[in-house]
């Protein structure tokens, strides 16, 4: 059966929806970071994970370019992780019925937000399997080819 589309394409549009993922809640970081300061690693882990992810577009077939990916996936990782702990006081609030610790109204924006940046974060985990990968070196072609004369 003939293959529909190819593993790199997947892995490209893979990395482009995380990608989208990822940068959608960058307004309401930039927006709560003077209230929550972990929101400020938050950034500073998204803005990274869009330069890894713009880096093995650019890079695509270099045999270097596996650990990208998998960077790529960490710094979602990261950034999720970052933003969900910033959030985590006021979902205590929230839980709890009170107004002390962080602000009990935000949760469905934090709880939004943290879903979008799992699926990205996923999306990219993902990807890093269905990255076909970079072509191996000519040099270990050529002595492959001369072995078998």
């Amino acid at each position: 059966m003939k293959k529909l589309f190819s593993e790199n394409l997947i892995s490209f549009l893979f990395r482009i929806i995380a990608t989208i993922l990822v940068i959608i809640p960058v307004i309401y970081t930039v927006g709560r970071m003077s209230i929550i300061p972990e929101y400020k690693k938050t950034l500073v882990f998204i803005l990274l994970a869009v330069l890894t992810e713009i880096l093995t577009i650019i890079f695509d077939r270099k045999f270097w370019c596996d650990f990208i990916h998998v960077a790529g996936a960490v710094f979602m990782a990261l950034a999720f992780a970052s933003f969900l702990s910033g959030g985590v006081l006021s979902i205590a609030d929230y839980i709890a019925g009170i107004n002390l610790f962080g602000d009990a109204t935000q949760v469905p924006a934090i709880v939004t937000y943290s879903i979008i940046l799992f699926c990205g974060m996923l999306l990219s985990i993902v990807d890093c399997f269905v990255y076909k990968g970079a072509p191996k070196p000519l040099k270990n072609q050529i002595k492959i080819i001369k072995e078998k004369e």
